[in-house]
């Protein structure tokens, strides 16, 4: 499983005198501090209530208002606390031995940069595992169960924890596999996150030495990953092997999937084939008006769905230029392409120049891109690209995939685009989009800073709630990953 590193210092505190039995405890009751003084003690008070304000803990006396003991959390951490009245320490190496005696005192602090928030969950020592849970409950427990079936949001007999979805309701996690997950599904009452059963959508934050309910994510389309259950930002999930099943949004410690509402229409068939022999392969030839795929000499050709974009012509002495150029509009239109005399492409996005290459920006000096090897590229829409009949739109890129096996250069619609993000190298003239693995993702996954990540306005282009296959996909820049 992928292995995310969030917060990787542990902090434990004590709290109390108590001991624990192997019982359910109660745990310390921290409240905020309101509008105590919390001014240092000067005489012989005692304390006798615990308060949180401007994460720093304290213990007050309570009817002064003054405190004993001050001690700041830690941010940007998970904070693992046992705290008396009397003193505030630092025990987290107690969590390499064992802390049963000092269960009860126990409470959890997830911090950002920022602000800190009580937290429930699972912790570990030694040896044991321990419950902290909502509603102020600690206790030791016992993992069992060697499915997920119905005991969601607990241990396994493994120690591990079920995360469970849906299907196959079998997914967990160890402690060693730390980052933010997707706890999903109906939980066991006894779960320590929610403490009812009740169907829930939560993210989990896992530590060497915790697992809990991490209420301060805040982030907007993370992926989830149907393999482990995991939740990373975008740019990690495209820079590892770990698939990117759905999109989460995550604020107030629940999860919601972030879905695009347009319904494509399936993708249509031709079947029909020229009524004379062929003698031409290898390319595209116009036929009666329509565009038609010629495969092997003395078979026939077969009638091809226009896309916007340029083919390969067959060589049959009607296509000086060697290509066939098909622009959208009301519909899409193929004839015999032109070439630009130039040789680069500065002024000529869209057009094929000189060398036979063809332009995907307008770039003084950037000698454009062949058929000879298959990639995807952004061509600068923001103007429209008139030779191909694309209507301009503010800021906005269209793909050029360029399929060699096919013969084909097109533009993709919104039926061929199931990327909503695509990544490419910041100093790239043409944009070329980076696949996972290839030579620019590594670059750009080592060096985010030059990673720019570029949206589908899918939303943009819903007319009463569909999209027609034809549609061109457009996408906007919507952030330097690094930046």
């Amino acid at each position: 499983m992928f292995t995310k590193k969030f917060f990787s210092v542990v902090t434990l505190f004590l709290v109390g005198s108590q001991l624990v039995s192997a019982t359910q405890e109660d745990a310390p009751e921290i409240d905020d501090c309101g509008e105590k003084s919390l001014t240092s003690c000067s005489g012989e008070e005692i304390a006798d209530t615990l308060c949180i304000k401007n994460n720093i803990l304290y213990a007050i006396e309570n009817t002064s208002g003054c405190y004993k003991v001050e001690q700041a959390l830690a941010l940007s951490q998970v904070n693992i606390m046992s705290v008396t009245t009397t003193s505030i320490t630092d025990a987290s190496s107690s969590l390499s031995d064992d802390i049963s005696s000092d269960i009860a005192k126990i409470a959890i602090y997830n911090c950002n940069a920022e602000s800190c928030e009580r937290s429930y969950g699972f912790i570990k020592d030694s040896g044991n595992y321990y419950s902290i849970a909502k509603g102020n409950k600690n206790e030791g427990v016992t993992p069992t169960g060697g499915s997920c079936d119905g005991i969601i949001g607990t241990l396994d007999v493994s120690n591990e924890l079920c995360l469970g979805y849906s299907d196959p309701n079998s997914i967990t996690v160890g402690f060693t596999e730390t980052g933010d997950y997707l706890l999903s599904g109906t939980t066991a009452a006894t779960n320590p996150f929610t403490t009812d059963a009740t169907a829930h959508t939560i993210p989990v934050l896992v530590g060497t030495n915790y697992m809990i309910h991490d209420t301060l994510l805040d982030v907007e389309e993370y992926c989830y990953s149907s393999t482990d259950a995991s939740l990373m930002s975008r740019e990690d999930n495209f820079c590892n092997e770990t698939n990117c099943s759905k999109y989460y949004n995550c604020s107030e410690g629940t999860c919601e999937e972030d879905t695009e509402s347009c319904t494509l229409p399936p993708a249509g068939t031709c079947t029909a084939t020229a009524d004379t022999n062929n003698t031409c392969e290898g390319g595209y030839a116009i036929i009666s008006e329509a565009l038609y795929k010629c495969t092997t000499s003395g078979s026939a050709c077969t009638a091809e769905t226009p896309q916007i974009g340029y083919y390969k012509a067959v060589d049959n002495g009607q296509y000086s230029s060697g290509y066939i150029i098909c622009k959208g509009g009301a519909s899409v239109t193929c004839s015999a392409a032109s070439i630009e005399t130039a040789d680069d492409c500065n002024g000529h996005l869209g057009k094929i120049i000189t060398s036979g290459n063809i332009c995907v920006n307008a770039i003084d000096g950037d000698t454009g891109i062949d058929l000879t090897a298959s990639n995807k590229y952004l061509m600068d829409a923001g103007n429209g690209i008139t030779d191909l009949g694309i209507t301009s739109k503010d800021s906005s890129f269209v793909v050029l995939n360029v399929d060699s096996t096919n013969n084909k250069a097109t533009i993709l619609t919104f039926a061929e685009t199931t990327e909503r993000y695509f990544y490419v190298k910041q100093d790239d003239d043409k944009k070329t989009i980076a696949v996972k693995g290839d030579t620019i993702a590594n670059a750009i996954c080592a060096n985010k800073s030059i990673m720019d990540e570029y949206k589908r306005q899918y939303q943009d282009s819903c007319v009463n709630n569909s999209l027609d296959e034809t549609t061109v996909a457009y996408y906007k820049k919507n952030r330097t990953v690094g930046a």
